[in-house]
């Protein structure tokens, strides 16, 4: 299943706000885990310090919740695959 957010209806991220404090963000992807779950994924560079981010998000009544969140640490040289 395939889910594209307007803006307005994203989800408030640590990542965005953390843009404006020089952090870059990217590679954004988001996926509907059900009808109000949804799994946002991205990469942050924290000055060199680059993690891979995970946060599944609910939509309720009184807006938006986190419900896990996870950021783990990755090589800079692009190692971070396993090996097949």
């Amino acid at each position: 299943m395939e889910c594209s957010l307007q803006r307005t209806d994203s989800p408030p991220s640590s990542a965005w706000r953390a843009a404006a404090a020089g952090w870059k963000a990217s590679g954004f992807a988001v996926r509907a885990l059900g009808p109000a779950t949804y799994l946002l994924t991205y990469l942050l560079d924290q000055a060199g310090r680059r993690t891979r981010r995970v946060t599944i998000w609910e939509k309720t009544a009184n807006g938006w919740r986190i419900l896990y969140h996870q950021g783990t640490p990755i090589l800079l040289e692009g190692d971070d695959t396993l090996d097949d």
